[in-house]
């Protein structure tokens, strides 16, 4: 009896800890905080307090003046140390490889210099290398007089130049009050290539050239290998004769082989503002940028795909039109182009907005976003195009659309499905 009486206790107590838990925890008055936030500063803890020793020292005792004078002599250090502590730092950031690869590491090297004598105190690498899931690099202690190199493993997440944005040196030793930065030179950058793929199959184009060390598996023709069999036609040679299936069918059966063909494409990865953000202004916001990081994700699997199929294959990026000529040099400067895109201005980087292209209509693949067919609804009739979004949702399909991929988890696990699909290779 008594044990339960116990545990019934137990309960109770626990249940009361968690309502006061809530209630201590809790936001009753979110839109205030705006208010109140500022006091969270330790600058603004030591102005209110040396506001109060003054009052004290004014009002009851000037005694107190002294506790004003430490603080005031407190928050001239914690201002000027830091600034100390960076003046004489000379630093430079190097890459050991100029390519990589999302998800692998890159070797990232810091060079300092420390041009004083005295040492400098909680440093830390901060911007450039925050969009990869790291706020900052810390370096802790740099010697007065010295020469100090650094190195790490930096394994960026997603494509792109890195750094993304010139890095800095800050510190705030020794109280964090005040926050000292300075510049890193850069000596390069790093080009990073989006994850690799998996996707097999040329989609079928009617603009193909023949080609005598290529063979096109989705085009029939007398080379290459067995694509499978078909009834004879006339006109068919008798070395075609499957002579086994024809004794089964009771009818000639011809084998079908692959054609001597490359496939031209052109592959286009829309930039313009106004596909990948609801406003035109000149700043970046986030949801634009990963709207595009998406679609070029996308973009950088198609063209290694179809480049490692040997496709004739051309990449459209803003204004700028790369062909690879079958060259493992054409290829990367294609792969760094997609890697390195920016939002450009609607004139520059819209769809088929580039006159010339060698490719027909069937072999442009068009890489864009559901605003960008919302507002051109022609495109999905022009070409095939490769629509991507960022959530999944309640969306309206768009009919005729050739492809089209959700989120990063879509692109790695229902593009390479899809894609053999659509190029007739499920």
């Amino acid at each position: 009896m008594s044990d339960a009486v116990d545990s019934g206790d137990s309960v109770r107590a626990a249940g009361l800890l968690r309502v006061v838990e809530r209630g201590l925890n809790s936001d009753f008055c979110p839109k205030l905080n705006r208010f109140v936030y500022w006091m969270k500063e330790p600058f603004w803890c030591l102005v209110m307090a040396v506001v109060l020793s003054l009052l004290v020292g004014l009002l009851v005792n000037p005694a107190a003046f002294l506790v004003t004078a430490l603080l005031f002599a407190a928050g001239c250090v914690g201002a000027v140390f830091p600034w100390l502590s960076l003046s004489g730092l000379d630093c430079d950031l190097t890459f050991d490889q100029q390519r990589g690869r999302a998800g692998q590491p890159l070797l990232v090297r810091l060079r300092i210099v420390n041009r004083r004598p005295w040492p400098a105190w909680g440093v830390s690498l901060i911007r450039g290398f925050a969009a990869a899931g790291s706020n900052g690099v810390s370096l802790g202690r740099i010697p007065g007089w010295s020469q100090v190199e650094f190195s790490w493993p930096f394994v960026p997440q997603q494509h792109g130049v890195w750094p993304s944005v010139a890095p800095e040196l800050e510190t705030g030793f020794p109280f964090g009050m005040f926050w000292a930065r300075r510049a890193v030179t850069c000596r390069g950058t790093a080009i990073v290539w989006p994850a690799e793929g998996d996707l097999r199959g040329v989609p079928e184009a009617v603009s193909c050239m023949t080609h005598d060390d290529c063979v096109s598996s989705l085009r029939p023709g007398d080379a290459g290998d067995l694509l499978g069999t078909r009834p004879f036609r006339r006109g068919d040679s008798l070395r075609r004769v499957h002579w086994i299936q024809t004794a089964r069918q009771q009818q000639l059966i011809a084998t079908e082989r692959q054609s001597m063909a490359r496939s031209r494409v052109l592959l286009e990865l829309d930039t313009s503002l106004s596909s990948h953000g609801a406003g035109g202004g000149a700043e970046l916001s986030e949801d634009r940028n990963q709207s595009l990081l998406l679609a070029g994700l996308v973009a950088g699997q198609v063209c290694e795909s179809l480049h490692r199929q040997g496709c004739d294959l051309e990449v459209r990026v803003g204004g700028q039109v790369l062909g690879s000529g079958g060259s493992v040099a054409g290829f990367r400067r294609q792969m760094d182009a997609i890697s390195a895109a920016r939002l450009s201005s609607d004139a520059v980087g819209m769809p088929g907005g580039k006159p010339g292209v060698t490719a027909g209509a069937d072999g442009v693949i068009l890489v864009t976003t559901r605003r960008a067919l919302q507002q051109s609804p022609q495109l999905v009739r022009r070409y095939r195009v490769i629509c991507v979004e960022e959530t999944a949702g309640e969306l309206v399909p768009i009919p005729g659309l050739w492809l089209s991929v959700t989120g990063r988890a879509g692109v790695e696990r229902d593009l390479p499905r899809r894609w053999r699909e659509v190029c007739h290779g499920a």
